[in-house]
């Protein structure tokens, strides 16, 4: 109760200059280690689709915040070597569209990601790379040398930005051999809510690299697909016979159709 009408600030230095901020809000509900359940309203389900890899090479991400990831780059050998990602991994991340509109589900190569992939999704202004923040330069935040992002999230689940997806499932290392095949259940995950996500794009990059520049392997847009389910409902009409018998003249059970319906963006 001390603290209603107050607010936590985080800003750069001793300038005035706010990178966020949010305001203590007096609470009904005791303090619990339980998550509670989420509305989920009408956020979509989210997949990118890297044809361009593997016809089943697929990101999914789910309006609980469940991640699914399968990418198979085995037959890309020749582009995963030109990202030059060494032993460091690629990352997957979240990033703002540039310009250009995607003509293709995906595409590979830095030559054509660096024209549709932007700045990266940034929200919380934790300065992953490439980041959108306007209080981000060069992964320093508010200039602060001493400070670089490290997403932790088995231990620390807020280090982790949301648009952050490997830091979640773990980077990609050897992605011209293996299969990349990772999973994790929401809704602790900490991502964005999908229907805030369905004009960005997805791209697997080198997290080290100092520029864009040559640091993408593959990039994918988001498509969104929502479900519809109608059910119908019959009766059952029976009629006496001559010998007291009952007979059933029809009998019709619920059906239920669940449609997928998918829209590109």
């Amino acid at each position: 109760a001390e603290l209603a009408g107050f607010s936590v600030v985080f800003h750069c230095g001793t300038s005035a200059k706010r990178a966020f901020c949010a305001p203590f809000e007096l609470g009904t509900m005791d303090a619990s280690a339980t998550v509670p359940e989420q509305d989920y309203g009408s956020n979509p389900t989210l997949t990118a689709v890297f044809d361009i890899l593997g016809p089943d090479s697929t990101l999914i991400l789910g309006p609980d915040g469940s991640i699914e990831a399968n990418i198979d780059a085995t037959s890309n050998p020749n582009d995963v070597a030109s990202a030059g990602c060494g032993t460091t991994g690629f990352a997957i991340g979240v990033f703002n569209p540039s310009q250009y509109t995607m003509s293709e589900n995906s595409y590979v190569g830095s030559g054509d990601c660096e024209a549709y992939v932007g700045t990266a999704y940034d929200p919380t202004h934790q300065c992953v790379p490439f980041s959108d923040s306007e209080y981000c330069t060069d992964g320093k935040l508010c200039g602060v040398d001493a400070y670089s992002y490290d997403c932790d999230f088995a231990n620390a689940r807020y280090s982790c930005a949301p648009g952050d997806l490997t830091g979640r499932l773990g980077l990609m290392t050897t992605p011209d051999t293996v299969v990349y095949t990772q999973s994790v259940d929401g809704p602790t995950t900490l991502i964005a809510p999908t229907s805030s996500l369905e004009d960005k794009v997805v791209a697997i990059y080198c997290p080290d690299a100092a520029t864009p520049a040559g640091a993408f392997l593959a990039c994918a847009k988001f498509q969104s697909t929502t479900t519809t389910t109608t059910t119908t409902t019959t009766t059952t009409t029976t009629m006496a016979t001559e010998d007291g018998s009952d007979a059933n003249i029809f009998s019709i059970g619920v059906a239920v159709f669940t449609g997928i319906i998918a829209l590109l963006n």
